[in-house]
């Protein structure tokens, strides 16, 4: 069977975790609780305007007077660790998923559990059902559940019509058909290498495909590709695996077809999702 672009998308667990507790959890039955959270200030329309601003809203419906202390820091987990050290915490935590198993550890989170299941101030079956059960079965330690999932991450494939369209008039003997779910790696490929345009010197003044080199580029690639991670035991790394070859040999392809020039970060703020407004 063909591999599938990145066309289709993939569902993968966050970065980061969000220990909400159920609305009217009896633990929060005060005047103020407080919700921290990291990251970049447009995330404060979701944290904010409604996690943080819609509990408020719940607890004046329920007659009663709440204040979220919202909270935003550049770094939060040595944050958490000195509360922790001291006795003290917040009632809403967001979390890298990278650290989440070291705090369970420590004693540093709530089991959810009983507060989900509770009758009177849990979750109702319709809003637990929404949660993919792969992302809860990768949050319980030892069966028990010390978060929930702040949200998933999609990564997909961006086209520029305009490209395409403009190398299909130059070229109406072989034209090439916008990305679509059907496409297979060496169809992105050959795109990508016939989209590339060269200056008249040789040197390239536009990249068939561009991406960020960081994980998820790599780790899209390999779940198409069967990867897995890690083996039945979690003891033993498989990135190693011929999914994991086959990923790194796909990207050294786009490399030497001059289809992409990869990069650590951004440059002078300028990445993949601004060259691609750009054209």
């Amino acid at each position: 069977m063909p591999r599938r672009s990145t066309v289709i998308l993939v569902l993968m667990l966050a970065a980061s975790l969000a220990l909400v507790f159920a609305p009217g959890n009896r633990l929060l039955d005060r005047e103020q609780i407080t919700m921290t959270v990291w990251g970049m200030p447009f995330e404060d329309r979701l944290f904010l305007d409604r996690y943080a601003v819609g509990y408020e809203q719940f607890a004046a419906d329920q007659g009663r007077k709440t204040r979220v202390d919202y909270q935003r820091h550049s770094e939060l987990m040595s944050k958490y660790n000195a509360w922790h050290a001291r006795g003290l915490g917040a009632e809403v935590m967001r979390i890298r998923v990278t650290d989440y198993h070291q705090m369970v550890a420590r004693g540093m989170l709530l089991p959810l559990d009983d507060l989900i299941s509770d009758p009177e101030i849990g979750l109702s079956k319709e809003h637990y059902a929404a949660f993919p059960p792969a992302l809860l079965d990768a949050l319980r330690v030892d069966g028990v559940l010390y978060a929930l999932p702040q949200d998933n991450a999609q990564y997909g494939l961006y086209f520029n019509k305009n490209i395409f369209d403009a190398y299909n008039a130059a070229h109406p003997q072989a034209p090439l058909s916008y990305p679509n779910p059907d496409w297979t790696w060496e169809e992105l490929r050959e795109a990508a290498r016939l989209l590339t345009v060269r200056n008249a010197d040789g040197s390239i003044k536009q990249r068939g495909i561009d991406m960020a080199i960081w994980a998820w580029p790599f780790l899209n690639f390999f779940g198409q590709a069967d990867g897995r991670l890690f083996s039945e035991d979690g003891l033993s790394t498989l990135v190693d695996s011929q999914a994991g070859v086959d990923t790194l040999h796909f990207f050294r392809d786009l490399i030497n077809d001059c289809s992409w020039t990869p990069y650590f970060g951004r440059q002078e703020s300028i990445g993949p999702d601004k060259r691609f407004a750009t054209g």
